[in-house]
């Protein structure tokens, strides 16, 4: 793993190797995780195993140093923007989020409503993925962190009409006549 002092931002390091946009106490915390995350780095496998089921769309492999280097670049852009900074665990939650733990967090979403009424496929996948019934986790903390995450980082984005697709569907004839 590299030296974060200088590779975590672009613009060139205070005297006491700290980037100018990276405040004390966001530097002073990222350097520990770095170094625990470096420790990882070292002991994990040149490769992730082979995919058995989506071995179409593999994993992508990305390390520690290139994750807060990317975090200290979007909220160098949040604090331009005059907004609050995301913090390393709402980071690290939104990676989780739209990496491995995707399915998990989504069958809490979907199907592990404490109340209302839910599918019974969408209450079977969510006892089968986080534990059966009194013995479940709804991974709250996580799911809470996730969430301030995004409006967040919504921050970053334009509001635009997003169009949804939908399986079986067929499209009205007047989408079919010149």
């Amino acid at each position: 793993s590299g030296d974060m002092d200088t590779s975590v931002a672009a613009s060139a390091p205070k005297a006491s190797g700290r980037p100018e946009e990276v405040p004390e106490d966001d530097w002073t915390a990222w350097q520990a995780v770095r170094q625990e995350l470096a420790k990882q780095d070292d002991t994990r496998p040149g490769e992730w195993p082979k995919e058995t089921i989506n071995d179409k769309h593999g994993r992508a492999q990305n390390r520690s140093g290139g994750f807060l280097k990317e975090l200290a670049a979007i909220n160098k852009t949040l604090r331009g923007l005059g907004e609050k900074t995301l913090l390393i665990e709402e980071a690290l939650g939104l990676r989780l989020y739209t990496g491995p733990l995707f399915e998990k967090y989504n069958a809490v979403n979907r199907g592990g409503s404490l109340t209302g009424e839910t599918s019974s496929f969408l209450e079977q996948r969510f006892h089968q993925l986080c534990g059966g019934k009194g013995n479940e986790n709804r991974y709250t903390t996580t799911i809470f962190v996730i969430s301030s995450g995004l409006v967040k980082a919504s921050k970053l984005s334009k509001a635009v009409t997003v169009f949804r697709g939908m399986s079986g569907g067929i499209l009205p004839v007047g989408c079919w006549r010149p």
